[in-house]
């Protein structure tokens, strides 16, 4: 099992019986609901103040940088080569997917800062748009819950998921379709309707740096409504109901020298 291998390959053997980790997972979550109910009776996160950068200098150089990085690895997918040494599966599920996680929770919302969404929209000079009455999803990220559910398929259900084409048009179609609301609905929508900008501020609401006292900002809008709790559970049911399955290599698996040379996508793992 290698430690990038998310939503790229096939299930590995794991290190523990699978009933052992299926045991372990249900103690935890019982362990943590009881000791939340029993040790937690008053609330404790209130009154959380948000903190926001003193120097922004970094940011339209940053920005810019990301755009380019976007730009070139979408464009190296949709026309580069369509072997395993291509990124483009890695940029997304690996370097985007899970590399947001760390940087939200160190940070804060790293995404909204950097969202080269934002910065086209920026450049063609539509981010000044007053916001829509009535937009989809006002208020409530319900667009971004609908497309984590096409990206939970797209990563873990889609046959061709790590062929850099079909990557490339999911992305660039993606592109087109959110530039297409932040046009007509302002610049604001990419706050409820861009899954990896509600993704990257749910988790920089545990980021020490941005809020004090530390976690606070996990209560700073509550309640929060029905659209953050079907994101929520959105992100989170397509992982624990497909937990990797327990088996031993067979003579045609892909393992050590050959996995390299021999991936899925060339038919013989």
């Amino acid at each position: 099992m290698t430690p990038l291998a998310h939503g790229i390959g096939q299930s590995t053997d794991l290190p523990l019986p699978f009933d052992l980790v299926l045991q372990a997972g249900a103690a935890t979550v019982v362990i943590s609901f009881l000791g939340s109910a029993f040790l937690w009776r008053r609330p404790r996160l209130t009154g959380g103040v948000e903190r926001h950068p003193r120097s922004t200098w970094w940011r339209v150089p940053l920005r810019l940088f990301v755009l380019a990085a976007c730009l070139y690895l979408t464009a190296d997918a949709l026309v580069g080569p369509r072997t395993d040494e291509n990124p483009a599966a890695y940029a997304l599920y690996v370097w985007l997917w899970v590399g947001l996680i760390p940087l939200s929770v160190l940070f804060g919302p790293v995404w909204r800062a950097v969202n080269p969404l934002r910065t086209l929209l920026s450049l063609a000079g539509r981010d000044k748009r007053p916001v829509r009455i009535g937009a989809p999803g006002d208020g409530n990220p319900w667009p971004a819950a609908a497309a984590m559910l096409a990206f939970a398929w797209l990563e873990l259900i889609a046959p061709d998921r790590a062929d850099p084409l079909v990557i490339g048009l999911c992305v660039a179609g993606y592109a087109l379709v959110q530039l297409g609301f932040a046009v007509r609905h302002g610049g604001s929508w990419f706050a409820r309707g861009d899954l990896f900008e509600v993704y990257s501020d749910l988790a920089g609401r545990l980021s020490p740096l941005r809020w004090r006292p530390p976690l606070s900002g996990l209560a700073a809008d509550w309640p929060a409504g029905a659209g953050r709790a079907a994101f929520l559970a959105v992100w989170w049911a397509p992982r624990s109901s497909t937990a990797p399955r327990a088996r031993r290599p067979g003579p045609g698996s892909c393992s050590g020298r050959a996995s390299r040379s021999c991936g899925p996508r060339r038919g013989c793992c």
